[in-house]
């Protein structure tokens, strides 16, 4: 099922890093079902449901407070696998508890559930090696992929089945057991089961499920004090229409987390236009708009208090999310390098700090702590070693027509960050602009080994993508 030469130790048993499926069924099932299922979770907080919660009678589920996680009952070999591909096995408790309900199960069950670590963070027990304490491990399990019992086996459309055959086989589990699942008919249900088991502390949120198999999750918002780094201002003008949202890492350094257009009404958005105006600071760094535009930075002297329904770190397929931290000196700001960072679910802003208050946003990536964990924030960032990049090639070729300009443009460049392994050696950049599509900016990033492959890549992009009528300019 899995590569073993590459798996490093886990307290006694071995973890396997991304990559290490074998078995290409299951990796297209798990893939699969990422896409499918947990990249469409909806988050909303309590205050929403009666505007977001579907009609009918749903299933509702406690969570735990864990991550994402998969069970594969392995006559030979269970496994617990993420949605990146990272793969637990061997001697580890709930493993071996598992293996009592192998002989209750037909056909290989894939669960998809949520892993739990009593004592950590999740990502810190992963990254402890040799010291694991796996017995901190626990598995709650939410829905049943593949396989089954005596009794039934998937597909099974109605999720009670699925539910039912889940308790069978995780019947008498301390460490892998099935979720509790409740009948809710009303959002008074559903605020009174969120009452007695959130507010209680004694589950981080609630799952509902559609008879549709529609997925919503009810979290408790979460309310921080960002920095304001950069805006953009709406096409009809006089308002801004965006914050580029930071936080203060220990060192320092300002982690963007959020490209946040929900800002208020109109009168909001024009205060928040004249106040950040005057503020316009210089940036060697260049940060997208929600619609193609380039934020404009400005100096880190306005701070906002915002409130989400929920921070993540990781994207749909289990993969870290990363942002360029940035650096404010002598006026103007710089990149440092790529780090670990999260996204706002739903992010919207309360109000502008006072002067007197401006001091809160100085709590930085500590306000996330209860909902992700970011590896890496206790170890100071250094930029890239190596000289500043060079440009090798740059054409910018344009085709007019019915008053109409379509820009397309190639870079490309070596890094000199030989040794970095953040950067390439050399990278493609290709841009087009058509102003008559739905979204009119559309970017590709090649990296290259080579300046020969660099080459080699500019030219079939040249080819493909530049044929009669086309005009070189630049």
């Amino acid at each position: 099922m899995i590569t073993t030469t590459t798996a490093t130790p886990l307290g006694a048993a071995r973890l396997h890093p991304p990559g290490s499926l074998l078995d290409p069924a299951l990796a297209a099932q798990l893939r699969n079902y990422r896409r499918r299922v947990l990249s469409g979770v909806f988050t909303v907080s309590p205050g929403e449901l009666p505007s977001f919660l579907p009609p009918g009678a749903l299933h509702a589920t406690a969570l735990p407070g864990g991550s994402p996680w998969f069970l594969v009952l392995d006559p030979e070999q269970p496994a617990l696998v993420s949605p990146a591909g990272q793969v637990i096995e061997g001697p580890v408790p709930l493993l071996d508890e598992v293996r009592a309900a192998l002989p209750r199960a037909v056909g290989r069950p894939v669960i998809a559930g949520e892993l739990v670590s009593s004592a950590q963070p999740l990502d810190a027990l992963l990254r402890s090696g040799p010291s694991a304490p796996l017995d901190q491990l626990s598995f709650v399990g939410l829905d049943l992929l593949s396989g089954g019992d005596t009794r039934a086996r998937a597909p099974l459309a109605s999720f009670e089945d699925r539910a039912g055959t889940l308790q069978r086989l995780l019947d008498g589990g301390a460490l892998a057991r099935a979720a509790s699942i409740a009948r809710v008919a009303s959002p008074d249900a559903v605020a009174s089961l969120y009452r007695d088991l959130v507010d209680s502390h004694r589950a981080r949120g609630l799952l509902l499920r559609s008879p549709q198999d529609r997925l919503l999750k009810v979290m408790p918002t979460l309310t921080l004090f960002a920095s304001v780094v950069g805006y953009t201002e709406r096409a009809s003008g006089g308002e801004a229409g965006a914050l580029l949202l930071a936080l203060r890492r220990p060192d320092g350094a300002f982690q963007p987390v959020e490209l946040c257009t929900h800002l208020g009404d109109a009168d909001a958005r024009r205060s928040l236009l004249g106040t950040l105006a005057p503020l316009a600071a210089p940036s060697s760094f260049h940060h997208p708009g929600a619609h193609g535009e380039l934020v404009r930075f400005v100096r880190p002297e306005i701070a906002v208090e915002v409130r989400a329904n929920d921070a993540v770190a990781d994207d749909s397929l289990g993969l870290p999310l990363s942002s360029m931290a940035l650096s404010f000196d002598a006026g103007s700001w710089s990149s440092i390098t790529l780090a670990p960072t999260a996204r706002l679910v739903a992010a919207r802003v309360l109000r502008v700090l006072p002067p007197h208050e401006t001091m809160k946003a100085l709590m930085g990536m500590a306000q996330l702590a209860d909902r992700c964990w970011l590896d890496g924030l206790e170890r100071p960032l250094r930029r890239p070693s190596g000289g500043p990049s060079v440009l090798i090639r740059r054409e910018v070729w344009v085709k007019e027509s019915k008053g109409k300009k379509t820009v397309r443009k190639l870079v490309a460049w070596k890094t000199n960050k030989e040794g970095d392994p953040l950067f390439p050696p050399y990278v493609v950049h290709w841009t087009d602009y058509n102003p008559s599509r739905r979204e009119p900016l559309e970017r590709e990033v090649h990296p290259a080994p080579s300046e020969e492959s660099a080459n080699a890549i500019a030219e079939r992009l040249l080819g493909e993508e530049i044929k009669k009528g086309w005009q070189r300019i630049a």
